[in-house]
């Protein structure tokens, strides 16, 4: 279906655009739509004209209420794919607002610290005053012209918070759907003791994660070799990653 109507030859400017753009660079104004159950709205937004409920509804939210600006999440090599013929006629975008009208206690250092799963904090300097975050809870498609004459903006203060934009948003598809009582017996209760009797400790651990059998996910900060199957060569290595594995997730990584 998405192959057929694809052109033979993408428009130059439409390619030379999407070359100057990157995951994690910022685009301004961008539409905000998606699509709703008249009978059954969940997102509050009032429409001007609302019909009656007849099945769904395409909702385009009026410009003067659309976010500033939308944080690009597409992957970089699908927005500038070179050799070949294209195969990417599309691009995501995140919206991006000011998240400091809604901050409460200890919220700020918590976006900081990446620990809002949902919401990325923005650094770049020329950004106004203020807590500026990309929702990663809805992503609008927007087809690589409409990048055409339009200017890049950087996101980011760092190479590095790029880099960390890009785990972030692979970790938020690819993380594994755990069962309630993992959340429940050992989640819960090992925070509540790190809040209390355990408080002493913190300090010392910088990360604690589950390795869960059958699965055979890789495990982040773990050797590229931990999420093999279980052959001979799979066992001989574990054992002798076992002391590297224990060391990863009791040390502290060194202060600069």
């Amino acid at each position: 279906m998405i192959d057929n109507l694809l052109p033979s030859q993408w428009p130059e400017d439409v390619l030379e655009a999407a070359r100057r753009f990157r995951q994690g660079f910022v685009v301004e104004k961008p539409p905000f739509f998606y699509a709703r159950s008249d009978a059954y709205p969940i997102w509050e937004l009032s429409m001007a004209d609302e019909p009656e409920a007849q099945g769904e509804e395409i909702v385009d939210v009026d410009p003067a209420d659309r976010p500033p600006w939308g944080l690009i999440t597409t992957q970089t090599c699908d927005l500038y794919e070179e050799g070949g013929r294209p195969k990417q006629p599309w691009f995501s975008v995140a919206p991006v607002y000011d998240y400091r009208p809604q901050l409460r206690e200890g919220q700020l250092a918590q976006l900081r610290r990446g620990q809002m799963s949902h919401l990325v904090l923005l650094t770049a300097a020329w950004l106004p005053a203020g807590a500026w975050v990309a929702d990663l809870r809805i992503e609008v498609p927007l087809e690589k012209g409409w990048l055409v004459g339009r200017t890049p903006l950087g996101g980011f203060a760092s190479a590095d918070e790029y880099n960390t934009l890009s785990i972030r948003l692979a970790t938020r598809r690819g993380r594994p759907a755990l069962s309630t009582a993992i959340t429940e017996h050992i989640v819960k209760p090992l925070r509540a003791w790190l809040r209390g009797a355990g408080a002493r400790h913190r300090d010392e651990i910088d990360s604690l994660r589950l390795l869960v059998p059958g699965t055979w996910r890789r495990v982040p900060s773990l050797p590229w070799w931990w999420s093999r199957p279980r052959t001979r060569c799979w066992r001989r290595r574990r054992r002798r990653g076992s002391s590297l594995r224990r060391r990863l997730l009791t040390q502290r990584p060194r202060r600069a």
